[in-house]
């Protein structure tokens, strides 16, 4: 959906943002009164305000950054600082607005999911405050001081300065370090984006389309087969002078339609659900002597999160302790499965004293690599101290979790999660989660879709 147009002029006055505020407001004081609401209602109106936010922060400064690049260069200093003068006077009093709606999710009573919901807004609308701020600073910076233009750049680094104290006095980790690869900063950007823009997402699912058309198709085709075969029965039948009435050809015909379309329908319908129970191919395993010692079954398919099993939930959410660090992160969870039957004797036979096999299991990163964006991106912002322009390169990764569930006979005897962390170079570590302890080793390879990644255990 298209976020809701209000200049940031107009964000900070309480009659343009009332249409959100108002509703969010009321399940607040209603949870604070002890009251059960709608929370979900009322996280969305949070996140709605926060993409309003965000639009008018956008439109806004792509006007100001014009405004007063033009007034630069045509070298009137005082009518750039007014154009800055009055989109920081208009950004300041639209934090305030927003703060007063959600500061209101810190009472008593108000349940968890509201408060780090707003959390999240507030961090967010302090990065998309601090990023504008510093990108007007960097324009307006000339070598020759002007006293009004540089009295308003002090105020705009004091404002930028002030954001990066909010975020931390609120306990955010969002902001640079100096000497880091900071790849947390650029990550947790994309996290909040998710989760705020959420609210403007809408639910699709994928249908069949022309079933109908296909059907009537069919039954057509099917009737005019039924008739051609039933006709011939009626001409080949009268030469021989036998009798067929016309109820029983209509009856032969309307048989036939059913028939066709419950076999088509059954194909359908039946094929889709038993697919997942089915494997895509099954591999034999042969011993030394030609004899086969077991068998592997393995399928492949994208599942749905809510059709994940409540361990594997579990264990990939085990590290996040915040509801918009969940929901900000959308996934598509790639579901292999591989049944290996063995035959102890068979394998007594050709090798004496084993006890079982070891499966190698190969993930290969190549294919995701290659749609991933450059290993770094720039991060600039005002230097609490300096107070100038810094620029420092943030590590561009991504998270692939790996959840490994290993059953014997149908029960479950192990499940351990690994955390591979990557960018468009490579694998750059992984990481255990959970309780389990293991050794991850990496092999080097001049080419990236040739690291092998080997698991030991202590």
């Amino acid at each position: 959906m298209s976020t809701p147009k209000v200049p940031l002029s107009e964000l900070s006055r309480k009659s343009a943002v009332r249409p959100w505020a108002s509703d969010i407001k009321d399940a607040i004081n209603t949870f604070a009164a002890g009251k059960t609401g709608d929370e979900q209602a009322a996280e969305h109106g949070l996140k709605l305000l926060a993409c309003v936010f965000k639009s008018a922060v956008r439109d806004s400064h792509a006007t100001v950054y014009a405004d007063a690049g033009e007034a630069i260069q045509s070298g009137d200093w005082h009518l750039a600082a007014k154009h800055l003068e009055e989109y920081l006077d208009d950004l300041q009093t639209a934090l305030r607005r927003i703060h007063k709606v959600g500061e209101k999710s810190h009472q008593d009573g108000v349940p968890e999911l509201l408060r780090e919901s707003w959390l999240a807004v507030d961090e967010y609308a302090s990065l998309l405050a601090e990023e504008s701020i510093t990108n007007l600073i960097e324009l307006c910076e000339i070598d020759t001081p002007v006293p009004r233009l540089e009295d308003v750049l002090n105020d705009l680094r004091d404002t930028a300065v002030a954001q990066y104290r909010h975020r931390r006095k609120q306990g955010f980790e969002s902001y640079s370090r100096e000497g880091e690869p900071n790849e947390y900063l650029p990550h947790r950007w994309r996290v909040l984006k998710r989760y705020i823009s959420s609210a403007l997402y809408l639910t699709v699912k994928q249908d069949e389309t022309g079933t109908v058309a296909r059907d009537v198709i069919g039954m057509l085709a099917s009737a005019a087969a039924m008739l051609f075969a039933a006709s011939a029965a009626v001409v080949i039948t009268d030469q021989w002078t036998a009798s067929l009435s016309t109820a029983f050809i209509a009856a032969m015909v309307i048989s036939y339609v059913i028939k066709d379309r419950i076999k088509e329908h059954g194909k359908r319908h039946l094929g889709r659900h038993l697919k997942r129970f089915l494997a895509d191919h099954m591999v034999r395993i042969i011993g030394s002597d030609d004899k086969q010692v077991g068998t592997a079954k393995e399928s492949f398919h994208i599942r749905p999160t809510a059709r994940c099993a409540d361990e594997v939930l579990q264990i990939r959410y085990a590290d996040l302790d915040s509801h918009e660090a969940i929901e900000g992160r959308p996934e598509n969870v790639l579901c292999y499965s591989k049944d290996i039957t063995l035959s102890s004797r068979a394998l007594q036979e050709q090798f004496a004293g084993a006890l079982g096999l070891t499966d190698i299991i190969r993930l290969n990163f190549f294919p995701f690599m290659r749609r991933m964006d450059d290993a770094w991106e720039k991060y600039r912002y005002i230097h609490p101290i300096k107070r100038t322009i810094c620029e420092t390169k943030c590590a561009r990764v991504y998270h692939v979790n790996v959840v490994l569930q290993l059953f014997s006979q149908d029960a479950l005897i192990d499940t351990h999660r690994v955390r591979v962390v990557v960018n468009k170079k490579g694998i750059l570590r992984i990481e255990e989660v959970g309780p389990a302890q293991r050794t991850y080793l990496r092999q080097e390879s001049e080419e990236s879709e040739g690291a092998e990644i080997r698991i030991f255990d202590d």
